[in-house]
Order: C-alpha cells, then structure tokens, then sequence
C-alpha cells in the first residue's frame, strides 16, 4: 500500500499543466518531486510479533478514510515504541503537515531530512522554512540547495532562494534568478508575482510595477489571487484607485462581489491595506502560489503547500480560504468547518466564511442550523442577496421547490439595478417555479436572465428544453440549446437537449448520434437514456430501445417517469 506526498518524476520530459487562476495559460511541469511513495515495505517491519498489528491496521484504515486525527494517534503511537523505524516517520511526517499539525511535524523533519528516505525532500523543505521563521537565512539557504532540482521543487526552489538572496542584503543575485527563469515565456506567470514582490520588498516599487504588468499579461482574466496581490501592492503604494479599478475589474468579469468585499470597503473608507511585506510572507506567498497552480491536477499534494504558506504566514487569510474550499472539495467537511469558524471571527474574509459556514451545515444534513445563520446574516445586511439565494438553493437542492422559490422571490425584491451576475438568481429561480408548475413566472426569469447574459448556456438549455417539453418554439429552441452546446460540449444535459429538439423535429439520424453521445458523457442519467430508447425505437432499433429503457428504470427516475417508461417497456411508442 502507497502513500504518495509529491510524485519523483521518471521521465526528463516536463508535462504541460494549467495554472489554476489563468485561463489557457500552460506551464510545463514535471509532475510534482518533493513528496513521495512511501513503500509499503519499508512499513511492513512493524507488523511482526509485537502486538502492533492492530495498531498498525487501525491507522492505515483511519488513513485510507482520511481520518488524519485517528491516523495520528496511532502511528504516533506505533513510533514511541518502534522509534526508528523510517517508513511510519515518513507516514507520521506526512499526516501532520496534511493536517497542518506543523509544530509537531517540525522535529520529525529534521530526523527525516537527515535520511536518504523518499520524504526527504518534504522534510528539507521544511526544515528550511524553519530556518528562515528563525531568521536563519544562510542556514535555509544551505538546507534548500539540498533539494533536488526537479519537479515542483525547480519552482519552490528558485523562488524561496531569490527571497533567501534579498533577505540576506543581495537583491540582485535574487532578482536575476527570477529574470532568467523569465526568459521562458511559459513561466512567467509563475515567477513574475514574486519577483514583483521582492522588487517591493527591497524597496523598487517601479520595478514591481513592471513585473505585474508582465504578469497580467499572461491572462485572459485574471484570477483571485493575483488580483489580491496587486490589489494590496496598490494599497500599502498610496495608489487607491487602481487598487479600487482591479477588484472592481475582478467582481466585473467573476461575478463575484463576495470575495473582496472588505478590501473595497476599506478602500472606500480610506483604511487601506498596510502590512509591509516580509521574508516569511514573500515565501508563503511563493508556496500558495504554487498551491493553487496544481490545484486542479492534485488536491492533496495542494493541500501540502497551502499548509506550509500558513505554516510561513499564519495570518495568512486568503490561504486559510482556499484551503478550506479545498478541505470541502475533498469531503473533509469537519476540517473546514474549524477554519471556516475561525475566518468567520476576523473582518477580511468574515462574511465569506460564514456564508461556507452555513454551506458546511447544509452538506451535513444540518439544515436548520444552515438556515438560522442566513437569516440572521439576511436581516443584519438587509441590501444582500447572497444569504437567501443560498438558502433558496439549499431548498432547491432538496426539492423544496415552494420553500426556494421564496427566498428568491425575497431575494429578487432587494435588487435596484439589474446586473449580468444576476443572472444566476434567474435561472434558479426559473428552475424552482417550473418545477412548481408556474411555467409563465419561470419563463419570465428565465428571459429576463437571457437579457441581461445573453449567450449564458445553462439558461439557453433550461429555457429550449422546457420549449421542447411544451411543443413550442422549436427552431428557436433548436438555435439556443446549439448555441449551448458550442461552449459546452462536455454537457451531457446539452447534448441530450440537442438530441432531443432534432428527436422532436424528425431530425432521427442526428438525434441519435447526439443521444448516444450524451449517454456516454452522461451514463447514469435516467431521462437521457429514455431518450436514447425512444429514437432507437423511432429507427427501428426496437431491441436495443426495450434495453435503453430498462437502463432508465433502473437509475431511479422520478415516480410520474418510472410510470411512463414502464409503459414503453410493455406496449413501446
């Protein structure tokens, strides 16, 4: 059994991967060398006559479950009594970062640091970090040159010894590293931030001007975090209004007025951001850069990272979210929770976090709890929408479509100007008063958020489907799911829209290439395979129809569906 922490490459060729917050933006990358396999050999040493089996079995399950706390306990266990066996160290060591238990992570590190073990780079990464929290500079400097070259080390590596230069009075030996490595114009967008960030930090403001502008780009839109990095370089540079024009920008092209919410408020209160920058933050900036790069490929090796920024940072707010949102992707709801709940005390991400408070209640069936915080959220910013239309989805989700439609109805009254971003409240709110069989208020939201995102694709599916279903409109509708199905190709749901308006203009050989294709994207759909079964019998493919709907029965559909497939089944079209 293999516990990977960060792959060691095999092969010399780098891989290309998307950076998380830019948009066709491609980075060559060798998949991730600093964490790896630990072999389940060199752990197989503590199963012997000793009464530790149990143990042993106990915290790998816990492990396999990711219950990190239980599989602490008893691997901490396991090691007092087998103290030098490498392959639990390794196993220990890793949990505990992943759980952000750094304090007592730090001496098994430098154990391991001093080994040939495949965590070994982790672990000098870490006690490096160590290092320079101690301002120990040349120290970190000694242990990092240490780590292999290779993988995600080549970057952590260039970036934490640039920093490491300039802490240590050499800001041109630091910067250069950065600028060569900028030569290559795929790494820009990694390396351009931080060498934006050490020009601040050694005083050359102009310069840091100029890597950001290098930065942004490299983007199509650019993403959270480098909008909040030169967001806060404008704030703590006295220039407000271009720290104002970029989230403003950033809320525009998102649709998201959550997320910087305090930083426009202090902003406009002319409080702005004030904390020079540091070492220790100019590093964990590093990291969670890099962590959210790899997001998409690997959470858990991006969950290491973001531990050791908050482990440089720790109050480091915008990384403690992530991290959470991240906790939550993975299931890892009571972990998020706990950070959530501390976010939710302090005034940067405060309204944000306990908006994924109450999103953590409601995956934990502990709707009551979800909806008592936003209510009260609702009645304290009476101008807000994001609390009800969360509610109305929580209901919505549940197929209380009454309870959901009142909220956004509720929601819907506290909007003055209509904005593109609203449109999402539209098209839920649609959804919901269908489902009530209320088709001429549904269709109203559903036009009225056409008008204000005109090419959105759900909405343009939801509203030609709905047309299909009611016999009406249907070249109109055939146009609008076709225009959905340009931008996502991937949607099962689309495609089977598509299928099924050319189904219903006659279209059967298109149809059934569209359905078949939806089937495979989609294979568990109920309604898609039905689909599939009515224009095979339509073709004549009358035996494998009688099987495409006995696939439909047996997926679960809704009750009034079961009935009409089991109709098909008996008596056919």
């Amino acid at each position: 059994m293999n516990i990977q922490f960060f792959k060691t490459a095999q092969s010399s060729k780098p891989l290309v991967w998307k950076i998380r917050f830019g948009l066709f933006l491609f980075l060559p990358l060798v998949l991730l060398a600093f964490t790896t396999k630990i072999a389940a050999s060199s752990e197989v040493s503590v199963v012997k006559r000793d009464g530790k089996i149990g143990k042993y079995l106990a915290g790998r399950h816990a492990q396999s479950i990711d219950d990190s706390n239980s599989a602490i306990n008893y691997f901490e266990d396991l090691l007092s009594s087998k103290n030098n066996n490498l392959g639990i160290q390794d196993t220990l060591f890793y949990l505990l970062v992943k759980s952000g238990k750094t304090q007592k992570a730090s001496p098994l590190a430098h154990k391991i640091a001093k080994t040939d073990s495949k965590s070994a780079p982790l672990a000098k990464l870490f006690v490096s970090l160590v290092y320079i929290k101690e301002g120990k500079y040349q120290e970190a400097l000694d242990t990092i040159k240490k780590i292999e070259n290779s993988g995600i080390n080549y970057f952590s590596r260039t970036i934490i010894i640039s920093w490491l230069h300039t802490a240590n009075i050499n800001f041109k030996t630091g910067i250069a590293l950065l600028k060569k490595e900028m030569k290559n114009p795929a790494y820009v967008a990694i390396f351009a931030p931080h060498a934006a960030l050490i020009s601040e930090y050694a005083g050359k403001p102009e310069l840091s001007r100029k890597y950001f502008d290098d930065a942004l780009l490299q983007y199509r839109q650019v993403g959270a975090n480098l909008t909040r990095l030169i967001g806060e370089f404008y704030e703590r540079n006295d220039e407000q209004s271009k720290a104002l024009n970029i989230y403003r920008n950033f809320n525009k092209l998102s649709e998201n007025e959550t997320l910087f919410r305090y930083a426009l408020e202090r902003i406009q209160q002319n409080k702005p951001e004030i904390i020079k920058l540091s070492v220790n933050r100019g590093v964990a900036e590093g990291l969670y850069h890099l962590s959210s790069s790899i997001r998409r490929q690997n959470q858990y090796q991006s969950i290491l990272l973001s531990r050791l920024a908050i482990f440089m940072y720790p109050e480091f707010s915008f990384a403690k979210l992530r991290l959470a949102d991240q906790l939550t992707e993975e299931n890892l709801l009571d972990e998020a929770l706990a950070i959530y709940k501390k976010l939710s005390q302090e005034k940067v991400y405060a309204w944000l976090a306990r908006l994924r408070v109450a999103r953590i209640y409601d995956y934990q069936n502990k709707l009551d709890e979800a909806e008592k915080i936003l209510l009260a959220m609702a009645k304290e910013r009476p101008k807000e929408l994001d609390p009800l239309i969360n509610l109305g989805n929580m209901y919505r989700g549940r197929d209380k479509h009454r309870q959901a439609a009142r909220y956004f109805e509720k929601a819907k009254t506290r909007i003055r100007n209509w904005m593109p971003m609203h449109w999402r409240l539209l098209y839920s709110s649609g959804a919901s008063l269908e489902r009530l069989k209320r088709w001429p208020a549904a269709e109203k939201d559903f036009l009225k958020a056409l008008e204000l995102k005109p090419d959105q694709p759900s909405v343009l599916n939801y509203l030609g489907y709905s047309w299909i279903e009611q016999g009406k409109h249907l070249l109109k509708s055939k146009a609008m799911i076709e225009k959905a199905a340009k931008q996502r190709p991937r949607s099962g749901h689309i495609i089977d829209s598509l299928g099924w308006v050319q189904y219903r203009l006659g279209d059967y050989d298109q149809a059934v290439k569209n359905l078949e294709r939806a089937v495979l994207i989609s294979p568990a759909d109920p309604t898609i395979n039905e689909h599939l079964g009515d224009v095979y019998w339509k073709v004549g493919r009358k035996l494998e129809a009688g099987y495409q709907w006995e696939r439909a029965l047996s997926l679960e559909p809704e009750k009034n569906q079961m009935k009409s497939i089991k109709k098909k089944i008996k008596t056919g079209l």
